[in-house]
């Protein structure tokens, strides 16, 4: 259960600051904004759901007989199956890949915008339901959402976490540079374990912030070129 409460609150954290963002940013056009709720976002949103309705499955598992825990997780696959008759339309539209509807659906100010994430986290549900039987822990089957892998300098990853530390911006700060590095390693699929040594490597260096004012750098020009191009509309 501990990696589901780490991702939870990984969730929350970055949701949050999702949220912040996006009540002033301005799209370039309707249909960026289209984009972004209708694709880019679920792929982000359906992870807090999923893990949502995961805690809430096995913070719940009777303490009882084995049949007693499998007419539990009966009803919870009905329930999955009653989302989907529930939402029957919205998944027509969804596998069809129709657009007729994307203005009032995907937009910033629509009740429904989530609805593709709702989907798709319902679906992982399901699957996750369906390895019931599967003798590994909830911990390791939690490890097949997502399979995502960090391919950079693992100094700039140290650095990161370390950012994330100093800056209260997990858990509100009640949190070890090893606890979030324990969570990041199964995150990240990496090893962290000289995370100590690698973020001295970083202290000793000639320009040990230079990963992120690379960032920083990148960043300002991805805004820049956000700003000019809003400006050129305007005119």
């Amino acid at each position: 259960m501990d990696i589901i409460n780490y991702r939870m609150n990984l969730f929350a954290s970055l949701n949050n600051e999702l949220i912040d963002i996006e009540k002033s940013y301005e799209f370039e056009s309707t249909a960026d904004e289209i984009r972004y709720y209708k694709y880019e976002k679920p792929k982000f949103q359906r992870y807090g759901m999923f893990y949502n309705k995961l805690l809430k499955l096995e913070s719940n598992v009777p303490m009882g007989s084995q049949k007693m825990k499998a007419d539990y997780y009966e009803d919870a696959y009905n329930h999955v199956y009653a989302t989907f008759i529930e939402n029957q339309a919205y998944i027509v539209y969804y596998r069809m890949k129709d657009t007729d509807q994307d203005e009032r659906l995907f937009v910033r100010n629509s009740p429904n915008n989530h609805i593709f994430a709702l989907i798709e986290a319902t679906s992982m549900m399901e699957e996750f339901l369906y390895s019931i039987d599967d003798d590994r822990t909830i911990d390791e089957k939690i490890n097949d959402y997502p399979k995502i892998i960090w391919t950079g300098k693992l100094t700039n990853l140290v650095l990161l976490v370390k950012g994330m530390v100093l800056t209260n911006s997990i858990n509100n700060g009640n949190i070890t540079t090893k606890e979030l590095v324990e969570y990041i390693q199964v995150m990240f699929n990496v090893d962290l374990k000289d995370h100590y040594r690698k973020y001295q490597d970083v202290k000793n260096s000639q320009d040990p912030t230079k990963f992120l004012d690379y960032m920083i750098e990148l960043i300002k020009d991805d805004i820049n070129d956000h700003d000019e191009k809003i400006n050129q509309r305007k005119k």
